[in-house]
């Protein structure tokens, strides 16, 4: 069976969470705790990071308060990868 390439999409979706879950990590933070401090639910954030692109404006700029996002980090999150 033919191997198929993921699409644009789904590449840069998958570095969004790449992103997410860097910052995370780096913050030692649980999904509970990143959803309170973007003021949604847990569940509502883990959709939200399954589907990078359903982010709101102000959950993203939270996003990227309490993560402390580099400038390289928010151009990965919004772009993807440079090839």
């Amino acid at each position: 069976m033919p191997k198929i390439q993921p699409s644009l999409d789904e590449m840069r979706d998958r570095e969004s969470r790449a992103v997410m879950a860097d910052g995370q990590m780096r913050k030692a933070l649980k999904d509970e705790d990143m959803g309170r401090f973007l003021s949604i639910t847990r569940p509502t954030y883990q959709k939200r990071r399954r589907q990078p692109d359903t982010f709101t404006m102000r959950e993203f700029r939270a996003l990227i308060r309490v993560l402390g996002l580099s400038d390289e980090e928010i151009i990965r999150f919004v772009r993807g990868k440079r090839k």
